[in-house]
This record gives C-alpha cells, structure tokens and sequence, in this order.
C-alpha cells in the first residue's frame, strides 16, 4: 500500500469515529492543533469580522456586508443546526467552525444542500488571514467531502472561486475536486472583472480518491 494510501485510511478511520461526537453537538480534533464544532450563535460576531476583513473579502462576492445581512443568512443555519442536535440527526446544510486548541477562532466551512437537486451539495470555506497557509483550509474541506458521501449520500459536491484566488483552487485540488469549468468575466471587481473556476466531485470519484 502507497504512503498516500495509508495516509487516507488513517484520515478515514479518524473521521468515522469522529462524526457522530460533532452530530450530537460536541467539538472533536480535526488535527493535533485544531478543533471543530458545528456553528452556534456564539461564533457570529468572528464570523462577521472575518468576512469583512478586506483581504477575505477581496474573494468572496458577497461581503463585506452589513451585520444584519449575515445575520439573516446564516440565522436559520444555526436554527437548523440546533434543531438537528436535538434531533440527532445531520443538518441539511452542515456548517463547521475550526478553532485552534486555546479557543481561537480560525475559520469556517460548509456543505450546503443545493436546493431541488437531492444529492448535490456545494462547498465552501472562509478562514481569517492569520490562519491562511496552515493546511486549516485543506483538512476542513477533506473531512466535509467524506462527510457528504459517507454520511449525506452526496452523488455531487460541487465548488467554486475566483480564478484569482489561487489558494482556494489550490485547496479544492489537494482533496481530489476538479476543475469542471471556467466562466469568463463572471466576477465583478472593482477595477474590471474576473473569470469563475468551477470545481466538482462525483460519487465514483470520491470513492476512486479516498478508498
């Protein structure tokens, strides 16, 4: 068996014995050096001042934003997070929040189900600049792409970003995800536009990568 091989098994197993502790509400250790728990009403005001951070908005094409835009976005997420704990079941749209050992908050990722197509999911990840460049991004999208097929029968995860935004592409291909597509222009940016990388992931592919 290839080291890529054993690494991934390692990671698999890690997350199996993993998933039902963060389904019931509880944190568990993404890696040695971070946590993640699902989001909660308490991780909104980090959430808001990471968004409207310049250099996190700079790709994102919804912020920055005022307090009550993101507030009415992702209040029925937290609702509906909440309400599945107590339900002991998965959110549709299941949304993590990565803090270091001491508390700190160091991003957030998702999977949100894509509305009138069961089975396809979309993924996302937003991390505050001090946290960049610490593989935080890469282990968050990889635990929530063997979460989606395992525990939410995903046949597609999907996910895009700003051509520009070499690091989000960069993560998406370090888990398997491939470049499906490009749009031109999609973007608008202050100073002209920018084109939309368009990445996915089918179930035969997930299984190809990651078994």
């Amino acid at each position: 068996m290839s080291l890529l091989l054993i690494i991934i098994s390692f990671v698999l197993c890690e997350i199996y014995m993993s998933v039902e502790q963060l389904k019931q509400g509880f944190s568990f250790s993404l890696t040695e050096d971070y946590r993640v728990t699902l989001i909660s009403s308490s991780d909104l005001p980090e959430i808001i001042e990471m968004l409207n951070t310049p250099d996190v908005a700079e790709f994102l094409f919804y912020a920055p934003a005022p307090d009550e835009v993101y507030k009415a976005y992702f209040g029925p997420i937290i609702e509906d997070t909440q309400k599945a704990i107590s339900d002991h079941v998965w959110s549709p749209s299941p949304n993590i929040i990565v803090r270091d050992n001491e508390g700190t908050f160091m991003g957030m990722a998702g999977i949100d189900a894509v509305h009138m197509h069961p089975g396809n999911f979309e993924m996302g990840f937003q991390l505050p600049v001090y946290a960049w460049r610490k593989g935080i991004a890469t282990a968050a999208c990889r635990f929530l792409t063997i979460l989606a097929f395992e525990e939410l029968q995903a046949h597609k995860v999907a996910a895009d970003c700003y051509v520009r935004n070499v690091g989000s592409s960069k993560t998406l291909e370090k888990c398997g995800y491939r470049q499906e597509g490009l749009q031109k222009g999609y973007y608008k940016l202050d100073t002209g536009f920018d084109d939309r990388a368009i990445y996915g992931m089918t179930t035969e592919q997930f299984h190809q990568i990651y078994r």
